[in-house]
């Protein structure tokens, strides 16, 4: 036995913990994200902590002008934030921690190719695959003309950022600690979209890069880790000025 695991009894349906000694302990029910907005506009979110769900902090769908500001966002089972055909919309100085699903999920329709323009920047990223291991990253990015920069992501399972869409950049990031227990797999990561085009990673700085590797199998794999990994029909992209 050791502090954070825990034992179901299902027989007599009790749950049995035993607890870290600093750490936090949430029970809830609700499958539902903290809150939910829709075609809203012109919303601030400012100091707050979101903590504590099975699901989502937060879902946007049709937002515009919805901005988050010096926010703390964790101990969330699933991402921190998801976004959905959403314009115009910032995270700025926002920490992201101990997440079951990564931490900004912008997603969009990307037939229109119209710009999205979403901002997240200065935010601090650490701990956000603690349920899904991998492809869980702490920005994933799948639209227009969305930009990621001055972060400092670290100290996780598997990738920090994924890119598809079109004309997204990533810069000024500080990505360290990352991709620790896996193979075959990039701390910025693009994969089987010939269509996404003319993203840009530029001026970043990778450390620790796959440190860890957790078993001896894992250890006799050839694949390799990378710190930015273009696989399968990636294409068009613009890798400029990083520092690996």
């Amino acid at each position: 036995d050791a502090p954070g695991e825990y034992y179901y009894d299902a027989q007599n349906k009790k749950l049995y913990y035993y607890p870290v000694s600093d750490g936090d302990l949430y029970i809830t029910k609700s499958q539902k994200p903290l809150f939910e907005l829709i075609n809203a506009q012109n919303i601030r979110f400012e100091n707050l902590i979101f903590e504590g769900t099975v699901s989502n902090a937060a879902a946007i769908y049709g937002g515009q002008n919805i901005d988050f500001y010096g926010c703390t966002f964790k101990s969330i089972a699933d991402k921190a934030i998801y976004m959905n055909d959403n314009k115009k919309c910032t995270v700025k100085k926002c920490s992201f921690q101990d997440l079951g699903d990564g931490g900004i999920y912008i997603d969009s329709d990307r037939y229109s190719l119209e710009p999205q323009e979403n901002i997240i920047e200065d935010c601090d990223f650490s701990d956000y695959e603690n349920i899904n291991p991998v492809y869980a990253s702490a920005v994933k990015l799948n639209g227009v003309k969305n930009t990621v920069r001055y972060c400092d992501i670290s100290n996780t399972y598997h990738t920090a950022v994924n890119i598809l869409g079109n004309e997204n950049v990533l810069e000024y990031c500080k990505i360290q600690n990352v991709c620790n227990g896996t193979d075959d797999a990039g701390a910025v990561y693009a994969y089987g979209d010939s269509t996404s085009r003319g993203n840009i990673i530029q001026n970043n700085y990778f450390a620790g890069v796959g440190n860890v590797i957790p078993s001896e199998s894992a250890k006799r794999s050839t694949y390799g880790v990378w710190a930015v990994y273009l696989d399968g029909y990636t294409s068009g992209y613009k890798v400029l000025n990083n520092i690996f």
